[in-house]
């Protein structure tokens, strides 16, 4: 597709668009009443479905069709267990703090990535964890409360990290993205389902009631499936960089959120909200100086 000005304000608005709506996940999760495990086993069910139907496009079905199942399935393991620990930490504390501790994915991809693909890490590395350190630091030490819901964030963050960089590996074979991720979502689904045969074997046979269906349903499919086809075909108009650049907006849309649904800026104070810009000032000068060194 040739760039026009036209075509680029429309990407744009609708890459914002897809942020927007990964802001309001946090908002389903707080308003769902099922626990993080089993929320999220609905959620992949409802995505898998969902992106079945695209599996049948020409080009979709990999040559290697066991082995890349095996490989994307197991990606969906560490998938399903990091939706699993974002709700939960959502559950424990509130849609901001577990916002604020997800802004650290980009820190730890940053570190993991040289290991994964066996190359140095640089000196901005470092530099951005103080500050990003920095900033935790400031939000733990006005809502102490919340520590258990920065520590499961935080374990969120490195989770999103590693299948982050797992993704990026998978996508290097040049196996079609709508395949990793249906095959993503069966993994995530067998493997919350094992932990849910052991913990609440119920949730297995039971239908989530009325709201809670529809909500998770609206999760699994829009927020989930459609969310990751649009941001595919983005790539295909606009730069990684710009996805990922608009990608780290996510807090900021999700704290305003929060803060109109639930309140939640009566409970936390100015040095949350700055101990938060100073983690994405970080990170968006993280983006900066990466784009400008490469």
């Amino acid at each position: 597709m040739r760039w026009t000005p036209e075509a680029g304000w429309k990407s744009q608005g609708l890459l914002h668009l897809t942020v927007f709506i990964f802001g309001f996940t946090g908002i389903l999760g707080k308003w769902i009443s099922l626990d993080g495990v089993t929320l999220v086993w609905w959620r992949v069910l409802f995505a898998a479905l969902c992106l079945a139907p695209f599996l049948f496009k020409k080009g979709v079905i990999p040559a290697r069709f066991w082995k890349m199942l095996g490989l994307s399935m197991a990606t969906g393991l560490v998938v399903g267990a990091h939706w699993a620990t974002f709700f939960h930490a959502i559950k424990i504390s509130n849609v901001s703090v577990t916002l604020a501790s997800m802004s650290a994915t980009s820190l730890f991809v940053a570190f993991l990535e040289p290991l994964f693909f066996r190359t140095k890490i640089g000196w901005m590395e470092p530099m951005v964890g103080l500050i990003i350190g920095l900033g935790l630091w400031m939000i733990l030490g006005v809502v102490p409360q919340f520590g258990a819901g920065i520590t499961v964030g935080l374990i969120s963050a490195s989770l999103s990290g590693i299948f982050t960089i797992l993704n990026r590996k998978l996508a290097l074979t040049g196996t079609s993205g709508l395949f990793i991720a249906w095959a993503e979502m069966i993994g995530a689904w067998l493997g919350l389902g094992l932990c849910l045969i052991w913990w609440a074997p119920e949730s297995l046979h039971t239908l989530p009631g009325g709201m809670d269906l529809f909500l998770t349903f609206l999760l699994g499919s829009i927020c989930t499936a459609f969310t990751f086809a649009v941001t595919l075909k983005l790539l295909t108009q606009i730069s990684a960089y710009s996805v990922v650049l608009a990608i780290n907006l996510e807090p900021i849309y999700g704290f305003v959120l929060a803060a109109w649904i639930f309140h939640e800026n009566q409970e936390l104070n100015w040095a949350f909200y700055m101990g938060s810009l100073i983690i994405l000032g970080g990170i968006l000068g993280y983006g900066l100086l990466k784009k400008k060194e490469n």
